[in-house]
């Protein structure tokens, strides 16, 4: 491939530059407005091209940007004409498929091929026909580019799911909480809600446990009522929400939303292209974390494609958010350890700690999982000082993280963790005294807890959990489904190179994140000297569920059966459970 490299800078940057472009036309569309003013216009114009003249003048970051563009040239260069119109060919046939499926269901349940047209049973049914189609015609990728085929059925069912279900808050865990956090970085420049924005908010509690707008009929008119108040524009200031580090989560779905507002969208658009940006990033990170692993893919496709998974990471959460970066650490890691002969290099280092430090930063409890990255062998390094510099990185990492927990949570004496949902007798500092003056006792408490949140009985319950909607079917087969993948998604040549004391420190850490997540919840949640620990939700585990399964669950062997066969009834089976419960709780509600 041609070398970019020995050309002039700015023509290195030119894909940058053609991006920066674009966003000073979402500045200028969605924060100057229709009438700006020079000086507006000015600072649209330049904060883009500032930030490119900085990243272009250092060498370091000017060479990623190069590779990133490189990457993504190979990228198109490698895919063959015959495929992409194999896949045009194949998407068109999904989309007539999908308009016949429509209205055989439509004549099933109303007894007339002539009733309304069904846009929720349409796209149901074209992504039943992709991810079929899929599977058959590009069946060779399963062998090969496994990766991407996940990466499209993620894509396809969370899209189905941000498109059918309804226009509001009140679908997902405390949705209404991380779409108002999106807002404030949305709003960042002008700090103003809009009367449509208030109105999902509001709207949250009734959507939620009443099920309100759960018809055709009161769908239309609530979507009617959202574009009449976006357009009568904005209602004074609410707030604004600057991107550190511990609300990057919150960034995709601002992306969205502003990208939304400076198309001029309607706002059923606008808020799901919030929702879709998040599923973006999931994907994508799911993506990159199976391309570094060498074995073990499908053991991360099987977690990432869950039911509570895809729900998530198709709303406003920043759960899935820390599932993906978590899962990118985990992978680098390991993939490195399954590459015993390859130098370290600063790149991987960067991807594996930045990686576990963006995905533990907005729920700090997680942050025993960093130290995970301690156990890379020495070999590994170019120099012992190389070495060295690598662990003073990764024990400063770690303290920062647990410094934007400890000092919020000291100096307000514990009343910054407190959450009034979980009654008028909740009290942290009072909840944190008992822990200290009565840690024998504190400790049966949370083995007793754990006993339960750890059974087989709970994940039966609870994995398959979709909140407001219901339960997924099917959760002891998707149960059977990890553990059978976790022993048989093996090579051993590559698994030998992954030492016992590495797998033991996974579970030691893994559970004491666990164990951080159920005292933060005792201590926020949970009455003083209560016997129970209230409020953590079994998605609490998703977080871990990878690297316990991984690591754990371990024996050297070497699956002699063909990937593609293998990888594809695998992808089947969670491709029909998934299918299953978006069509039993979302679209047959409607």
């Amino acid at each position: 491939m041609e070398n970019r490299l020995d050309k002039k800078w700015f023509l290195e940057l030119l894909p940058y530059w053609i991006v920066c472009l674009l966003a000073e036309l979402a500045e200028i569309s969605a924060w100057v407005g229709p009438y700006p003013s020079m000086k507006k216009i000015l600072i649209a114009c330049l904060i883009p091209h500032v930030l490119i003249l900085i990243c272009g003048a250092i060498r370091p970051v000017h060479r990623w940007m190069v590779a990133i563009e490189q990457f993504l040239w190979k990228q198109l260069k490698t895919l063959k004409n015959h495929q992409w119109k194999k896949g045009l060919l194949m998407v068109g046939a999904d989309v007539v498929l999908a308009c016949v499926s429509e209205r055989i269901l439509t004549w099933i349940a109303n007894g007339s091929l002539t009733a309304p047209y069904h846009f929720r049973k349409a796209v149901f049914s074209f992504t039943v026909w992709f991810i079929l189609s899929l599977l058959i015609v590009f069946r060779d990728e399963l062998r090969t580019k496994i990766e991407l085929v996940v990466f499209l059925v993620i894509l396809s069912t969370g899209t189905a799911y941000v498109t059918t279900v309804p226009v509001s808050c009140g679908i997902s865990w405390d949705d209404e909480m991380h779409f108002h956090f999106s807002l404030y970085l949305e709003h960042i420049l002008h700090g103003r809600m809009t009367y449509a924005d208030a109105d999902i908010l509001n709207k949250y509690y009734t959507t939620a446990l009443e099920h309100d707008i759960y018809t055709e009929e009161t769908h239309a008119q609530w979507l009617a009522q959202l574009n009449a108040d976006a357009a009568s524009g904005a209602y004074g200031p609410d707030g604004r929400m600057w991107p550190v580090i511990e609300y990057w989560c919150y960034i995709p779905g601002a992306i969205g939303l502003t990208i939304g507002n400076a198309l001029h969208l309607p706002y059923a658009l606008v808020f799901m292209l919030g929702k879709w940006c998040n599923l973006l990033l999931y994907a994508v990170l799911i993506y990159f974390s199976m391309k570094r692993i060498k074995t073990g893919k499908m053991l991360v496709a099987s977690v990432a494609m869950l039911p509570p998974c895809i729900l998530m990471a198709a709303s406003y959460s920043r759960d899935p958010y820390m599932i993906g970066f978590i899962m990118l650490g985990f992978c680098y890691f390991i993939g490195e350890l399954q590459e015993p002969n390859k130098q370290l290099k600063l790149w991987d280092m960067a991807i594996i700690l930045g990686a576990f430090v963006i995905g533990v930063m907005p729920k700090a409890i997680y942050v025993p999982l960093i130290l995970i990255v301690l156990f890379m062998p020495k070999e590994k390094f170019a120099s012992v000082r190389q070495c060295r510099i690598y662990r003073i990185c990764v024990v400063l990492a770690t303290l920062l993280v647990l410094a934007t927990f400890a000092v919020p949570f000291v100096s307000s004496g514990g009343g910054a963790v407190e959450d009034t949902r979980g009654g008028s007798e909740v009290s942290a500092s009072g909840q944190t005294a008992f822990i200290l003056g009565h840690p024998l006792q504190y400790t049966m408490v949370l083995l007793n807890f754990l006993r339960s949140y750890l059974s087989l009985s709970k994940a039966v319950t609870d994995l398959g959990s979709m909140h407001y909607f219901g339960t997924a079917s099917f959760v002891p087969l998707l149960i059977v489904l990890l553990f059978v993948v976790a022993f048989t998604d093996r090579e051993e040549r590559y698994d030998r190179s992954v030492k016992a004391s590495v797998r033991v420190a996974g579970l030691i850490l893994s559970l004491g994140a666990v164990c951080l997540a159920a005292t933060a919840m005792y201590i926020a949640f949970t009455a003083v000297g209560s016997e129970e620990i209230m409020g953590c939700q079994y998605r609490y585990l998703l977080q871990v569920m990878f690297p316990m399964l991984y690591l754990v669950f371990w024996i050297p062997m070497n699956n002699r059966m063909k990937k593609e066969w293998y990888r594809g009834i695998i992808l089947a089976i969670l491709s029909v459970v998934e299918l299953h419960a978006l069509w039993t709780q979302c679209i047959a509600g409607f």
